[in-house]
């Protein structure tokens, strides 16, 4: 069962597009690393890194962030993110969103509290999959080059859905 939010964003899809599904890059993830430990220094915040590339298997090679901070604390920590993320795509109440490339590299990051209910369950999805190997090939597995990109986004929004709601 899809939440309202992911059933929205399944219909802004066009039938046409093709998920970008490709082997994971070593290259990418240490990338990531360094744009992680540059971020960590220069602003002091905790990050989690979270997706396909952090786990180490086939996905889309984009590098998924989570920076931690309180939205009080936002524009505190807004001008040392901007110098290495570039200005944010979207200011929200409650998070502010970065959709970019830097360096060839597509980046999705996200400064957001690490009480927001969405992000415990990131986490909880995440932490999942590191923890069990047979949940992260169930994973895996879903990630099948040519699918179009409605039925990936579907099926990946699918198990995400299962994992989380494990009690």
């Amino acid at each position: 069962m899809l939440t309202e939010e992911q059933e929205q964003y399944l219909s802004k899809i066009p039938d046409d597009a093709i998920a970008s599904i490709k082997p994971w890059d070593p290259i990418a993830a240490n990338f990531a690393k360094s744009l992680i430990k540059e971020i960590e220094q220069n602003s002091g915040l905790e990050l989690f890194w979270e997706g396909s590339l952090a786990l180490g298997i086939q996905g889309e090679n984009d590098i998924d962030l989570i920076i931690f901070s309180e939205p009080m604390d936002f524009d505190k920590h807004l001008p040392t993110l901007i110098r290495t993320l570039g200005k944010p795509t979207y200011v929200l109440t409650e998070k502010i969103l970065w959709r970019i490339t830097k360096d060839g590299y597509k980046i999705d990051a996200s400064l957001t509290s690490k009480n927001n209910p969405a992000v415990k369950l990131d986490i909880l999805f995440f932490t999942s999959l590191k923890k069990r190997p047979t949940l992260l090939k169930e994973y895996a597995a879903l990630k099948i080059p040519g699918l179009s990109a409605g039925e990936y986004y579907n099926l990946i929004n699918e198990f995400y859905y299962q994992i989380t709601n494990i009690k």
